[in-house]
């Protein structure tokens, strides 16, 4: 006489508790990867945002900054309107519409902003160039998972640079001047 009482079979167990092994096996590893990822995907878009600002700086006839209000997440690149708001510095600054704000979100968190070597309020601060002038060294250091990590953009450079980078052959400070004459390049072909 067989028995009706309910449950699972031995087999049955078996099977599920092998399906659940495989897709954990499948999964944990991604996961595992994910805030590292997110830690890169932050750091290239804060490369992006200085290479946009050294950009406007560098091509435009406007001031640019960059902008991160008190409570915000976002570090935006502003212009700006010189006709706008009078006496108000603050509301003048309009935000570039071809340029995305950058999002600062866990697990990465900007630990210091540093201009010139000095530094500023990470969580509000307005670091501003104008065209014609020299553009201040800006350097943003950003903390994720116990690794922090340098992005700085040098007065004379088009592109940021990261600490860890190991870019000596790549022409990065394409715009640093040189004295041809100091170097005896004087008579070189252009």
């Amino acid at each position: 006489m067989r028995s009706t009482r309910p449950g699972f079979t031995l087999i049955e167990v078996i099977i599920a508790v092998t399906i659940v092994a495989i897709l954990a096996g499948v999964m944990l590893p991604r996961l595992g990867r994910l805030g590292k990822e997110q830690h890169e995907l932050t750091l290239s878009k804060l490369e992006q945002l200085l290479a946009a600002f050294a950009y406007r700086e560098s091509t435009g006839s406007m001031q640019v900054g960059l902008w991160r209000e008190a409570g915000s997440a976002d570090i935006s690149l502003v212009v700006m309107d010189e006709q706008a708001a009078e006496g108000d510095e603050r509301a003048a600054w309009r935000g570039d519409t071809l340029v995305p704000s950058v999002k600062i979100v866990a697990p990465a968190e900007l630990l210091e902003v540093l201009v010139d070597g000095e530094p500023m309020d990470p969580t509000e601060f307005l670091v501003t160039s104008r065209p014609g002038s020299s553009r201040p060294t800006v350097a943003f250091v950003v903390s994720s998972e116990g690794k922090e990590t340098t992005i700085s953009l040098l007065p004379a450079a088009l592109r940021a640079r990261r600490d860890s980078d190991d870019r000596s052959g790549e022409l990065a400070d394409i715009r640093a001047p040189i004295d041809l004459d100091a170097e005896g390049r004087d008579q070189d072909p252009w």
